[in-house]
């Protein structure tokens, strides 16, 4: 498989994507990377981790000069460590949405400055939930604990970028959605059953890359991307070639150019072999 233009630019969500089920990529795919770079391809990380977790099999290379975070709303240059695009839920509408949760007894994170912050109860639930697993470890080294996330948004003036929400049934998270529905100025994308990710209007994994090929005049017919869940459909719409892995949604894998092979079985450097 030949893409019909050079690829220059490609995209790359992370979890279910580019790593494994332990969160780590094979020497194979490591050296996919390396060889892609190596041939002036510009590698991005998109992904729904913040800066913080984007983990080190990956960064340790040294590839990567830009990262998509935090679901699209920022944009990291990685060689200076400088945000080069933010699109975060306004001051106001950061407090309003923490306080309604907190209101309403729903757990939740609020992403900022690279990090997730929350609560000792939120992280008691995941110490209990994935402790001594590598999603454990990757929410350790990314998140902040914090006695009260929303007294600490207050101080600090904090934007989220985003707000990740652990709903207790698919029930309440449909009745969160429709409590927020009508604020025209953040949008949710709904992941798994019981997840709700809140971000500000038009922040989003697609749109983030498009600003970034704008940025670096790359034509969108020269890039490429890779993904797996529902929050890369946008993402999908923004690349000039999308690949839909092997353990994708139905959904992802009609949106598709290409469907690779799974996460476990090194999909993405199959591909990127090619290019």
């Amino acid at each position: 498989m030949k893409p019909e233009n050079k690829i220059f630019l490609v995209g790359l969500d992370l979890d279910g994507t580019l790593l494994k089920k332990d969160k780590t990529i094979s020497d194979f795919t490591a050296a996919a990377l390396k060889n892609a770079a190596d041939r002036d391809i510009c590698l991005v990380p998109v992904t729904g981790r913040p800066l913080s977790g984007i983990p080190q099999c990956v960064s340790e290379l040294g590839v990567c000069g830009y990262a998509i975070t935090t679901n699209g709303a920022v944009i990291t240059n990685l060689r200076t460590g400088a945000r080069v695009y933010s699109a975060p839920i306004s001051h106001d509408k950061t407090i309003f949405l923490m306080k309604t949760l907190d209101e309403m007894k729903v757990s939740y994170e609020a992403f900022a400055d690279g990090y997730g912050y929350l609560s000792p109860a939120v992280m008691e639930k995941y110490n209990k939930k994935y402790a001594s697993t590598p999603v454990g470890e990757y929410i350790r080294t990314s998140r902040k604990v914090v006695q009260d996330p929303l007294e600490e948004f207050k101080r600090g003036r904090k934007c989220a970028d985003e707000i990740f929400v652990s709903c207790k049934s698919s029930g309440q998270r449909a009745q969160l959605a429709e409590h927020f529905g009508a604020d025209s100025s953040i949008q949710f994308c709904f992941l798994d059953d019981t997840f709700l990710e809140i971000t500000a209007l038009g922040a989003d994994k697609g749109t983030a890359f498009g600003y970034l090929c704008r940025m670096l005049g790359i034509n969108k017919e020269n890039t490429a991307a890779f993904g797996d869940n529902t929050n890369d459909v946008s993402l999908a719409d923004a690349a000039g070639m999308f690949i839909a892995m092997g353990n994708s949604s139905d959904e992802l894998k009609k949106r598709a150019d290409l469907v690779a092979d799974t996460n476990e079985s090194d999909g993405v450097a199959k591909i990127l072999n090619k290019f």
